[in-house]
């Protein structure tokens, strides 16, 4: 919820107070989540906008790194040993095996 919310209002440029999520089988909100930039009462146990912040500062890293290497065609997965793929019971499946 928290990268939706980002991306409409940079999208947008209005400020999102809350989002929900609604629950289609059951037709009703399931939960509400305050993006107010603190809480305005401590019944309300909706996360705000400070405790987001984390989560988007580390998924704007995650997307600038992405970026960085698809703009440097970097498409290999470092941390793959591909002689293992070889023997691996999961090759025909694997996007690796596409590298």
């Amino acid at each position: 919820m928290p990268l939706y919310t980002k991306l409409y209002e940079e999208m947008s440029g209005d400020d999102i107070e809350a989002a929900f999520f609604y629950d289609i089988n059951g037709r009703k909100i399931k939960t509400v989540i305050a993006l107010a930039a603190e809480k305005t009462n401590a019944r309300n146990k909706a996360p705000c906008r400070e405790e987001y912040t984390p989560y988007l500062e580390a998924l704007q890293q995650q997307i600038e790194e992405f970026a960085h290497k698809v703009k440097a065609l970097d498409f290999t997965p470092g941390e793959i040993n591909f002689a293992d793929c070889l023997v691996c019971v999961y090759k025909t499946v694997c996007r690796s095996t596409y590298v």
